[in-house]
């Protein structure tokens, strides 16, 4: 979505469910770790084609 200051905000959610519990637990911070780096990557090539957020007001 278009924002106010120039360029855009982008909203990316992730929702997992595991039929057990204990593995749920035991895997989620793995995957907050990927997910991250995910995002991370994201942003850097952002960065690389677009330059620099604006700064902020």
């Amino acid at each position: 979505m278009p924002s106010p200051q120039g360029g855009a905000d982008i909203e990316y959610a992730v929702d997992f469910t595991m039929n057990s519990r204990s593995m749920q637990f035991l895997l989620s911070g793995m995957f907050d770790l990927a997910v991250r780096k995910v995002m991370g990557a994201f942003e850097e090539r952002a960065r690389m084609l677009y330059g620099p957020p604006p700064a902020a007001a």
